[in-house]
């Protein structure tokens, strides 16, 4: 072993084995050192299994988001639909969800542990992950200064524990690009030498497979370290053009590798949040900056809620005395110190900078967890650091010098100017607006700067050039134990932060929403043969934001759901319909109505008995025309839930007369131009008076399901409260806490009709108080409609208090009754000339819904509609045959029937995922392409460099 700092004996030979053993061994204790250190920090800070009942993982957006990910892709893994799902609202391609969250291949052993035991898995594998981080950090040192060294311990395992990972612990899928990106740097270095060149295309698609959104990440880190690879060489550019050839080749390799889960989730990410939305030009604080070097930089959550101005990559004081050194050590080429110090600031800048930081995420800032590539500044500080430790024998005193008084500069920024530009000093993270000083990390730089001028120093004398491989193998060694310690300390404060302010789900509150499974298998069990939507009153209760995805947790067809893959338009119309839908998430939350309901097929709701304010009651009406019944037969089998059936849904597909209603307006044009826009009432008589036009009056115009009730008096808490009346705007000037009444009598032919209340503007700055009791109606966190019952004295106020000062703020109320006999009339229509028999089919890379149609005289040139989103891959066959899709009634898709024969007919819609199809055929192609590469490419390099040089 060449240059070896571990002293073997001159006269001792070993044979291959021994020194295969020999390698594995050091490997392996690369591995293990971090396994057992993270087993320590999580069994101290009281996880589980560690812990009996202990903590886990599920924190932040896991609650709400990734959790029920889990659950439903453990739910796949036993046999089920990877191409289409249902738990998106109305129905969606799953593969999108699958790229972003659920790609990574260790949750392919997902399948073999119960779903009580998924919160361990995610943290074993969390730790595993980290130690295979250490491993591949090992092994890049390893192969690219072919030795073996004690120091590439202290490097590994502060990578390893990188603050970047701990701070990140609830998007577990983030930490795989953590994880391999060493391997990919490794890969780069074996390709400039023209070595194992398939390994830095292998490691490159992992990263785009695992997560493609921290893969691209990579992928651009990948072109920033080609060019300080390619700009630190000092060779001519005739002779580093075979590098360049290799790079673009392998890269482009890499790619299409990983194309099945980037291509797919390109093409589906379309129309989603992930859009690109600039910021302002702006620049964080550079104590901001600093601070994410250092120990202390993570005191509470607060800091990562900012849209920009946080990073974290602290990788213990070992691995930054060694950084900060590399730049003054002559034994590395000028050349090389100027290129990777460029690289290195390069990212510095792109945490400043807002517009910069914007475009490392992709061309959009991120709302929570900024500077999500922070874990590559990590990476360069290690990286580097270790190259100086290779470097140590010609080190000079001015790098030591520096070592030393770097702290005297940086400390004085971070203790003394702020390291946000965004919260002021009245905000609840004004504690944290400054620095403070960790003295364990403060001695252990200082004992590391030490331990590091030690050979410098001593080389001077005799002692020191006799023992020279003595001392460089010790302070190797004393630098192992050093960086344990301090990568230990960065980690542990960030998990006993969140532990402190409550962020991690218990052992017992997991296993507390896992125990309602049982309340919704026994629903799904009780039909089993149609294709059908339900929903909960309730939310689970650990979820996060007061956001659920409970269709994916329990597994059933349902309308609640939060994640980057959701279609904006989708989302938009559900506002619309008057459910719950803030720009972020949607959920049924206190629903909409029972027309809407049957409109959606939702046929079924499990309701909390538990009386709240916000839930829907219309599934409660006792009116033998109400739509809704108590399903008496079944028994939670916990108590404090009953189950209600629709019996009058529509089906998933339905005839809409011969309509080319492509868009439902939100209002309509009055004789003077103007336009009255409608509340959410007015949009769902509208949409029915579409849906089946035969549906009318005796003047002919369309019947309404939902009928207003007038206000009787409106009074005021203030004589100061000023009315004015804009157009059809009803403006209140208005000071905080007072407030406006509004009341009403439900009238004779409301009464036994399902009653409802809203608010059309639905601000956050009003309070809404009906009848004395607060409705979260019209909050960040609640919209929408909200049912409410009546009683004998039929007299109701609906009040609203202002939380602030306003001029001229706009509010308008509305309250109406939905009226059953209107309702029944138009439900029996589209029921008679709706698709029957539908079932679920899986087909390869397709899914589908077939059913049976009727064709009569009466329809035979009408529309049918499936309340199944449009998208282009959507395709409807009729008796095999494909027909042109359409978009109608907003979102969704339908088909026009043109002559076709009397009788009954076999419909299907179908998705067909083209992305994933296109995807696999890239990826076996490169994948053939790899091995073919493997075998003639250096043949053809040569050939190709040795005609140019003749």
């Amino acid at each position: 072993m060449e240059n070896n700092t571990i002293v073997l004996k001159p006269s001792l030979t070993l044979k291959k084995w021994q020194r295969i053993l020999i390698e594995v061994g050091f490997a392996l204790l690369a591995f293990l050192l971090p396994f057992f250190l993270l087993v320590g920090l999580f069994a101290s800070c009281g996880f589980s299994p560690f812990v009996k009942n202990g903590l886990t993982l599920i924190s932040f957006d896991m609650k709400s988001e990734y959790i029920a990910y889990f659950r439903y892709f453990q739910e796949l893994l036993k046999g089920g639909d990877w191409i289409y799902t249902e738990g998106k609202v109305f129905g969606g391609d799953f593969l999108s969800i699958y790229t972003f969250y659920l790609a990574s291949p260790f949750n392919l052993f997902m399948g073999l542990v119960s779903k009580e035991a998924i919160p361990d898995f995610i943290l074993i594998t969390t730790i595993l992950k980290m130690s295979f981080a250490s491993l591949n950090f090992y092994l890049l040192c390893r192969f690219t200064q072919h030795k073996i060294a004690f120091s590439h311990y202290a490097f590994a395992v502060g990578y390893a524990l990188v603050s970047y990972s701990f701070i990140y612990l609830s998007n577990y899928m983030w930490i795989d690009g953590v994880m391999i990106l060493p391997l990919m740097v490794l890969g780069l270095n074996l390709l400039k030498e023209s070595k194992v060149c398939y390994l830095y295309s292998i490691s490159l698609a992992y990263s785009l497979i695992s997560s493609w959104y921290i893969g691209f990440m990579t992928c651009v880190f990948s072109v920033f370290y080609f060019m300080y690879l390619f700009f630190s060489d000092a060779k001519s550019f005739k002779e580093k053009m075979p590098f360049f050839l290799r790079y673009v080749i392998y890269s482009l390799i890499g790619g299409f590798l990983g194309s099945i889960c980037w291509l797919t989730a390109f093409l589906h990410f379309s129309g989603t949040k992930a859009t690109q939305s600039f910021p302002k030009f702006d620049f964080g604080s550079l104590s901001m900056l600093l601070t994410g070097f250092l120990e202390n930089n993570y005191m509470t959550t607060g800091n990562i809620t900012q849209y920009f101005g946080y990073a974290s990559m602290f990788t213990g004081m070992v691995s930054l005395v060694f950084f900060l050194r590399s730049f003054f050590n002559p034994g590395i080429k000028v050349r090389e110190r100027i290129s990777y110090g460029v690289l290195f600031f390069f990212y510095c800048l792109c945490i400043l900078s807002t517009t910069l930081n914007a475009l490392m995420h992709g061309g959009r800032e991120p709302t929570w967890f900024p500077a999500r590539f922070s874990y590559i500044l990590g990476f360069l500080v290690c990286y580097f650091a270790s190259k100086e430790c290779e470097h140590r024998e010609t080190n000079s005193n001015i790098s030591s010098l520096v070592a030393l008084l770097v702290p005297a500069v940086v400390l004085p920024i971070v203790v003394f100017t702020k390291n946000s530009n965004r919260f002021e000093p009245d905000s609840i993270n004004a504690p944290y607006l400054y620095y403070s000083i960790s003295w364990p990390s403060f001695i252990v730089y200082y004992l590391t700067a030490i331990l590091s001028s030690l050979y410098p120093f001593l080389k001077r004398y005799p002692f020191g050039k006799k023992y020279e491989k003595w001392i460089l193998s010790s302070v190797s060694l004393a630098l192992v134990p050093l960086s344990c310690f301090s990568a230990y300390r960065g980690g542990k404060q960030v998990v006993s932060t969140d532990v402190k302010q409550n962020q991690f789900v218990t052992q017992e509150e997991y296993l507390e929403d896992d125990a309602l499974t049982p309340v919704f298998e026994m629903m799904k069990g009780y039909n089993t043969q149609d294709c059908y939507r339900m929903e909960a009153t309730f939310d689970r209760p650990n979820s996060y934001n007061e956001t659920n995805n409970n269709p994916m947790f329990y597994g059933y067809s349902g309308l609640n759901h939060y994640s980057s893959s959701a279609k904006k338009d989708v989302e938009e119309f559900m506002l619309k319909l008057g459910f719950h839908y803030n720009y972020f998430f949607e959920k049924y939350d206190g629903g909409s109505t029972a027309a809407i309901n049957s409109f959606l097929n939702l046929r079924y709701l499990i309701d909390d008995i538990r009386q709240r304010t916000d839930e829907p009651l219309f599934q409660k009406n006792t009116n033998e025309k109400n739509i809704y019944r108590e399903i008496t037969s079944l028994t939670s089998p916990i108590e404090g839930y009953k189950y209600y059936e629709n019996i009058k849904p529509l089906s998933y597909g339905f005839f809409i007369g011969d309509s080319d209603y492509e868009y439902v307006g939100d209002g309509s044009r009055k004789e003077d131009g103007s336009v009255h826009y409608f509340d959410r009432f007015e949009f769902q008589n509208e949409l029915f008076a579409q849906l089946a036009p035969n549906v009318v009056e005796l003047d002919g115009t369309p019947k309404k399901i939902f009928k207003h009730i007038e206000f009787d008096n409106i009074t005021y808490s203030s004589d100061d409260i000023l009315h004015e009346i804009d157009g059809e705007k009803d403006l209140y000037t208005i000071k905080a806490t007072e407030s406006i009444t509004f009341r009403f009598t439900v009238p004779e032919e409301a009464r036994g009709n399902n009653l409802y209340f809203d608010e059309k503007v639905q601000n956050k700055y009003w309070n809404c108080y009906f009848d004395g009791k607060y409705y979260a109606n019209n909050t960040y966190w609640h919209k929408g409609i909200r049912s409410f019952e009546d009683d004998s004295n039929h007299v109701h106020r609906l009040r609203f208090t202002a939380k602030q000062n306003f001029t001229r703020q706009e509010l308008r109320p509305s309250v109406v009754y939905e009226d059953l006999d209107v309702l029944n009339e138009y439900l029996d229509q589209i029921r008679a000339n709706q698709v029957n028999e539908i079932q679920k089919k899986i087909g390869f890379c397709s899914s589908s819904y077939v059913g049976k149609i009727s064709v009569t005289e009466d329809n035979r040139n009408d529309s049918i509609l499936f309340t199944i989103p449009y998208e282009k891959n959507i395709s409807i066959l009729i008796d095999g045959k494909k027909q042109k899709v359409l978009r109608r009634v907003n979102i969704f898709s339908a088909v026009d029937l043109e002559d076709f024969a009397l009788g009954e007919h076999s419909i299907e819609i179908r998705y067909t995922d083209k992305g994933v199809i296109l995807g696999m055929i890239l990826s076996v192609s490169a994948f053939a392409g790899l091995i073919l590469l493997s075998i003639y490419y250096p043949r053809i390099e040569q050939s190709i460099f040795t005609k140019k040089e003749n």
